[in-house]
């Protein structure tokens, strides 16, 4: 919201009521899909759950959850 400033020349008998703008909200759809590869390879997501990661498996971007990668224990 912009500054607003007031500049009052006689104090008597003043009320001052300040109404916020409405606030909007814009959208835009440019209709273009998202992605379907990354790399040349497609993307098969499947169930995303959060902090699922992308991994390249049978040549295809697959979702993985975080809680099946392991580096042998060295969390």
């Amino acid at each position: 919201m912009a500054s607003l400033n007031v500049n009052v020349q006689d104090a008597n008998n003043l009320t001052v009521q300040v109404t916020p703008p409405v606030r909007q909200t814009i959208q835009i759809n440019r209709g273009v899909p998202g992605p379907n590869s990354i790399g040349g390879y497609p993307i098969n997501v499947v169930s995303g759950q959060n902090y699922d990661v992308l991994m390249l498996q049978s040549n295809q971007w697959t979702n993985v959850p975080q809680t099946e990668i392991a580096d042998g224990g060295n969390f």
